[in-house]
């Protein structure tokens, strides 16, 4: 079989749209593989990649002489399976899942994927699916064929009308490739421009804008997924700390401060005069006659020594028994870098 210009354009178009979308999903995925939206659109990526290469092996079996039906079949059943991701990711990525009309949507594409599926491969959708003498092969949608396709592709068109609606908000990034993804979807009814595979140029370039508006931020600096989920918990532990009466801190290998909650600043301010910040040198905020005890006190801990001690304080007419725990601080290495301290308040218990 003779392979034409325009089968030739449709081979090479469809292998460069599978190794483009292959090369999309790797990156999603490398970039933050926990990341839900990356997840959606590696998964819309692999959906690509079924629609493109069942596309090209069609296309190479019609060449080969062979019947390329069931290959047909999966490039449909991708383009469908990929309209229902993309409207997945785009919803989630507008945070609007939580909205009733949007789990209704996910819920109907759903079971409509799956029914356009078991009718697909039954040969209730497509007829007259043959080969040209130039290679291209053609077919006609019937009736159940064309309604599923007009279902199944409105989620393309839902998907382009959120990201204009809240083209303002992140989602906004996405309509670039949206808009060319719907351009090349509609091209798949007319038959003149069917041969010339302008769906698949357009799902190609589509593939790369969807990809890059989600790691546009991020790209060239893939710490920046792993600095959100440091500060995450930097908060969670801030509150952890704050959200108790007793007093919290920890200092460095040279006794300056690295972290204190609001009870252990209070009263030290009450107890000595002095308001806390980050780096202070506590040891030296300490009246003379304390700063032995307490020198020996952070030794014993950053030599490694686990510990707890009571102690009492009388100032400014507050007695105060408190008990206090040393902890030394390890790095993943096993290196000591530090001394974190509780210390709670037990006056009631020793008056007791």
């Amino acid at each position: 079989m003779t392979l034409s210009a325009i089968g030739a354009l449709g081979l090479i178009t469809s292998l460069i749209g599978t190794i483009v979308a292959a090369a999309m999903l790797a990156l999603v995925v490398w970039q933050a593989p926990r990341n839900s939206d990356n997840r959606l659109m590696a998964l819309y990526q692999g959906a690509l990649i079924m629609w493109l290469g069942s596309n090209l092996l069609a296309r190479m079996a019609a060449l080969l002489g062979y019947d390329p039906t069931t290959l047909v079949y999966w490039n449909f059943f991708g383009a469908a399976l990929a309209a229902l991701v993309l409207f997945a990711f785009i919803t989630h990525y507008a945070h609007l899942w939580q909205l009733r009309w949007v789990k209704v949507c996910l819920v109907i594409g759903g079971i409509t994927v799956l029914a356009f599926g078991f009718f697909l491969f039954r040969g209730w959708m497509l007829s007259d699916i043959s080969i040209s003498p130039s290679g291209l092969f053609e077919y006609h949608l019937t009736l159940p064929g064309l309604l599923f396709f007009v279902v199944a592709n409105s989620y393309f068109l839902l998907g382009l009308f959120i990201t204009l609606k809240y083209r303002h908000t992140r989602a906004g990034k996405l309509w670039p490739g949206q808009l060319v993804l719907m351009l090349g979807i509609v091209t798949i009814l007319s038959p003149t421009l069917r041969p010339y595979a302008v769906a698949t140029i357009s799902a190609t370039i589509s593939s790369v804008l969807l990809a890059y508006a989600i790691l546009r931020d991020n790209l060239f600096n893939p710490m920046v997924e792993l600095n959100r989920e440091l500060q995450q918990r930097q908060a969670e532990l801030s509150a952890l700390i704050e959200n108790t009466e007793d007093s919290l801190w920890s200092v460095d290998t040279d006794c300056c401060l690295i972290t204190s909650n609001s009870t252990f600043k209070r009263l030290f301010r009450l107890a000595y005069g002095v308001d806390l910040r980050r780096g202070l040198p506590i040891l030296e905020q300490l009246p003379p006659d304390q700063r032995a005890a307490w020198q020996s006190f952070y030794g014993r801990a950053l030599n490694g020594e686990r510990f707890a001690f009571e102690q009492h304080f009388d100032f400014a007419g507050l007695a105060l028994d408190v008990e206090v725990s040393m902890n030394p601080i390890l790095a993943d290495d096993g290196r000591i870098t530090g001394v974190a301290v509780f210390s709670r308040n037990i006056t009631e218990r020793k008056r007791a």
